[in-house]
């Protein structure tokens, strides 16, 4: 008798708890949209203009220009030595370092997928192509 209570207490106890959590996708935010949308509409010409502005968090140095906002970058191969994007890098940390905020033209593979950096910010990836030449206007 007092095992069939246990019984019904934990029958009851199981019945009443919530289902296990099932894993969802994250819903886009509205930056995120936002972002998409700009980057259906830029095409893919393969042409863009990086700044380079440096955070205290994990995110990229650089930001891309998509649009009319700025969004941030990761430069793939800018820790191989001798890479566009690691002279890149290597140039725009010089005109950091300066006081100077240059805009850099570049020819690359910009990448679609969304991913997160530091306090979940949204960043792209893009892979430089070609040499990249600096634009003396303080953009």
């Amino acid at each position: 008798m007092k095992h069939d209570i246990y019984a019904i207490v934990f029958l009851w106890l199981s019945a009443c708890s919530p289902p296990a959590a099932v894993p969802t996708k994250t819903p886009h935010s509205g930056l995120e949209e936002a972002i998409e949308q700009d980057l259906a509409r830029s095409g893919d010409e393969g042409r863009y203009v990086l700044r380079h502005n440096p955070v205290v968090c994990n995110c990229p140095p650089f930001e891309l220009e998509l649009g009319a906002r700025w969004v941030r970058v990761a430069l793939t191969d800018a820790m191989l030595v001798g890479s566009p994007a690691a002279k890149l890098q290597a140039q725009a940390t010089v005109d950091t370092t300066n006081g100077l905020l240059k805009s850099y033209p570049v020819q690359g593979t910009l990448s679609t997928d969304i991913s997160r950096c530091g306090q979940g910010a949204p960043y792209l990836t893009l892979t430089l192509e070609t040499p990249t030449e600096t634009d003396d206007s303080d953009n």
